[in-house]
């Protein structure tokens, strides 16, 4: 069982797309890195999370954590997803739907929503990955 948020659990989950024998289809002409960031709630997590990521020939190829929030203005990603940890939570365990999260401003995206609107596949398949891994949350 993975913790999340923890670099273990973001591993397991791309293991679990690239994996997945819809996965190059589903991410085929993906472009641009992407950052997820699971920002503290007090009392749970104290530090930020910061995942990115890197699709390549529709697979997820290249990952590594940040270790700050100032890390993603450096790296400037072509997408970017943050939101506190208990909105990530909610996502996660599906008790919370993306676009009401997007209204309500829980969650903060920036870059471009018709890429990944065109990407019906690649949800299916992400919902797919993340039932496979084993989660433990805070």
């Amino acid at each position: 069982m993975a913790l999340f948020p923890s670099t273990a659990w973001c591993e397991a989950l791309i293991t679990a797309i690239n994996t997945d024998p819809e996965a190059r289809e589903a991410g085929a002409g993906w472009q641009g890195d992407l950052v997820g960031a699971v920002l503290p709630v007090p009392g749970l997590l104290e530090r930020p999370f910061i995942g990115w990521c890197r699709p390549e020939g529709g697979l997820i190829g290249s990952f590594r954590c940040l270790e700050d929030l100032e890390e993603i203005d450096e790296l400037a990603p072509a997408y970017e997803a943050r939101a506190d940890y208990t909105t990530w939570r909610q996502l996660l365990l599906r008790e919370l739907d993306p676009v009401e999260a997007l209204v309500t401003r829980r969650l903060r995206f920036k870059g471009a929503l018709e890429p990944i609107v065109a990407r019906v596949r690649f949800k299916a398949l992400l919902h797919r990955a993340m039932a496979k891994v084993a989660t433990e949350f805070l």
